[in-house]
């Protein structure tokens, strides 16, 4: 969803939506690291080996491309200064 909002409002400014947009990018990282710490301490069983760094890499991955996104639509938001505000 954070990615159709930026693609969606690409071309309008929002310093708001940039700073929801990365919030939401660091809570799919940091969700995916904590749920990687904790299956990686549950995990005892050899029976089922699997690399669980291979299955939340992409998930990281995408969570760090929101967050660029993010960066990205705050640094093209213009920076508005209280004379253009009271001019308006």
């Amino acid at each position: 969803m954070p990615i159709i909002g930026y693609f969606i409002s690409r071309k309008e400014s929002s310093k708001t939506l940039g700073v929801m947009i990365i919030i939401s990018g660091l809570l799919i990282v940091i969700g995916s690291t904590t749920f990687l710490a904790i299956s990686g301490s549950l995990e005892k069983d050899d029976v089922m080996e699997r690399n669980v760094i291979a299955e939340f890499g992409p998930v990281i991955a995408v969570g760090v491309f929101i967050i660029v996104l993010g960066t990205i639509k705050i640094k093209k938001s213009p920076k508005t200064s209280l004379n253009q505000n009271a001019n308006l």
